[in-house]
């Protein structure tokens, strides 16, 4: 298959978003390691993103870091954003990073149902979720009281602001991927009969308070970002939105409660979002239809008073997507995105071959995708699971 280049100047130039000032376009996509024993980054963790800042990447997010839950996380060897000790492992590589003259965000993470029957962290704690339902629709750990969503709702918080007094740039909030904030979302983990459980607007509910609780607590200035996906651990055709109507319903109230940037995940690139829908609306990837959404909400006065957008040019993945057509190589392929008559807004995807997580060096392999006429941003190979 033969494809025109697109031209790349747009990667070179900066983005600005609130707090985060990139001098580039480029990306690093977050990837777990469990390099940090304990739960405390150390002068080896240090070393590895100073390297990727000296290498030109405008903003690196950093490998899933548990909030203060006790039980957040299963492994003892991922770093923590919490704590005195981790907090001033954070601090060495937030001074490293800017030292290089990048800019860094951590991605804050709760496994909810996955951290399993068998944690090595806090395993005396019961593992708990929306509705102690596993990802295979099995029974397992217990379900999320009334109270137990008021403190983890607070956990979420406080690691916000424990990043934002470290020196980040930003935060980024894993809600993809069946983690957590994914399980309120998918239908077959969230079976609550409360206020939290039903409609797709009632699952919707916990992420949007989490978002609007940390908006309040770090300011109006501090960049927020987002990262959802529909696909789930070894349920890869899953679906949060069945529809983009869907997908709008689950999008529009996260942004109006503080979301400033979208970070969609896909598994593979040239498999588009919405497949039964004919014509082009076919074709298009979770990138595209969640522009798409965000500029519908919009038109329509979907975000309140204030009209909150998510900011154009600014959309991280980790996979180019778009077209159905599966490419002859494992190789990036740029594909354009249909603008709908509009001024188009920027997706961003990964790789395809993604490498092992627990790599202490791997070279950052950029790729694009760019709309007509509009600015791009790139991001690197990332781990399929994280």
């Amino acid at each position: 298959m033969t494809e025109t280049p697109l031209p790349v100047d747009g990667l070179f130039e900066p983005f600005a978003v609130k707090s985060l000032q990139l001098r580039n376009r480029f990306a690093m996509a977050p990837m777990t390691r469990a390099f940090s024993p304990d739960g405390i980054p150390g002068e080896d963790v240090v070393a590895y993103y100073r390297r990727r800042a000296a290498g030109g990447v405008g903003l690196v997010i950093t490998e899933g870091t548990y909030i203060p839950d006790p039980a957040a996380g299963s492994h003892t060897r991922v770093p923590l954003l919490y704590g005195q000790d981790s907090l001033a492992g954070w601090k060495s590589v937030v001074d490293a990073v800017h030292e290089e003259g990048g800019q860094i965000i951590p991605q804050l993470w709760h496994l909810g149902v996955e951290r399993g029957p068998q944690p090595r962290m806090n395993p005396e704690v019961t593992t708990a979720s929306p509705s102690g339902i596993a990802l295979d629709g099995t029974l397992l750990g217990r379900e999320f009281t009334g109270s137990d969503l008021d403190a983890l709702r607070e956990a979420w918080v406080a690691a916000a602001v424990n990043a934002r007094d470290v020196g980040f740039d930003g935060i980024e909030l894993h809600g993809a991927h069946g983690y957590l904030l994914d399980q309120f979302l998918w239908d077959r983990t969230n079976v609550r009969s409360d206020g939290y459980g039903g409609s797709l607007e009632a699952r919707t509910r916990f992420p949007v308070e989490v978002v609007a609780a940390i908006r309040e607590a770090v300011g109006d200035d501090f960049a927020i970002v987002y990262r959802f996906s529909q696909w789930k651990s070894n349920h890869y055709d899953s679906r949060i939105a069945q529809t983009p109507d869907e997908l709008a319903a689950v999008l529009t109230p996260l942004v109006a409660a503080g979301v400033d940037v979208l970070h969609p995940s896909t598994r593979r690139h040239w498999e588009p979002a919405f497949a039964e829908l004919s014509g082009e609306d076919g074709e298009l990837g979770l990138a595209g239809w969640t522009k798409t959404a965000d500029r519908t909400a919009h038109d329509h006065g979907r975000f309140g008073g204030s009209r909150r957008r998510v900011h154009d040019g600014l959309h991280v993945g980790r996979r180019l997507e778009h077209r159905r057509s599966r490419p002859s190589a494992p190789a990036v392929r740029e594909r354009r995105v249909r603008s709908r008559g509009r001024r188009p807004r920027t997706a961003v995807r990964s790789g395809v071959g993604a490498q092992s997580p627990r790599r202490q060096d791997r070279r950052a392999h950029p790729v694009q995708q760019r709309a007509p006429g509009g600015p791009a941003l790139t991001a690197p190979v990332s781990c399929p699971r994280r």
